[in-house]
């Protein structure tokens, strides 16, 4: 969509500037004359890949790093004197010792795999529902909403016909329950199996695929938004 002021999908009767990217925080009262600018696309102001990308690291950071901390911490704490044997023997040029380092932490490995999956999907969910967006999302502006709530901004029904950017109505954009399990369902799941053994690995490319596909998508849907019928949008910089 090209630049310029449009209905602020946040506000009826007020213009917000569309930089061609993004919603900014400069709004104005719309004058009776006004007249819309040209637009070059529909849909605007859906997530890009990167945002997504860097909201999912740090939410990843937020759930695993307490849970491994916890394992790995307790489980040392029972094998101190294995622990400071390998590491002993590793000092001494042993190399048989990493293997066998590396075989006895298989099991904090899987049982953080095991715990994150059910953790993410409380996160996950609960975020969701409180907010629209986890704490990742809301570090870079970007929101989940359903699907059925794009088509028409929140001028719709008096700014419409005025050229309205077909935007979700964030305010009143709450998820449905389904939207909710399905999502959390997902990310928790993708995680869980994780832990098992090519399952792990067949589960994690068909997620990265269907993350992918939103490159491919008019309205940079992936493929769990889809079917979960939600979309992933930008949220402007600043409310008035």
């Amino acid at each position: 969509m090209n630049p310029g002021w449009y209905d602020d999908p946040l506000e009826f009767g007020w213009l917000r500037y569309w930089d061609g990217n993004t919603w900014t925080r400069e709004t104005a009262p719309r004058p009776a004359d006004y007249q819309p600018p040209s637009r070059q696309q529909a849909d605007p102001g859906f997530a890009s890949l990167w945002s997504r990308l860097g909201a999912y690291i740090i939410d990843w950071l937020i759930v695993l790093i307490p849970i491994e901390l916890v394992v790995v911490g307790i489980w040392m704490a029972l094998n101190v004197e294995l622990v400071n044997g390998l590491a002993e023997r590793l000092a001494a040029g042993d190399t048989t010792a990493f293997g066998e380092l590396m075989a006895a932490e298989m099991g904090p490995i899987v049982l953080v795999s095991l715990l994150t999956g059910p953790a993410w999907f409380c996160y996950e969910y609960f975020m969701l529902r409180s907010r629209s967006a986890t704490v990742g999302m809301l570090a870079l502006g970007i929101r989940v909403v359903p699907e059925a709530s794009a088509g028409a901004g929140a001028g719709a029904g008096a700014g419409a016909d005025a050229g309205t950017p077909a935007v979700p109505n964030l305010p009143d954009a709450k998820l449905p329950r389904r939207a909710l399990l399905i999502r959390a369902a997902v990310f928790g799941g993708v995680h869980l199996f994780s832990a098992v053994p090519v399952a792990g690995s067949v589960v994690n490319i068909v997620f990265l695929i269907g993350c992918l596909s939103m490159l491919f998508d008019p309205r940079s849907r992936t493929w769990h938004d889809r079917l979960a019928r939600t979309l992933v949008i930008s949220k402007p910089r600043n409310s008035r």
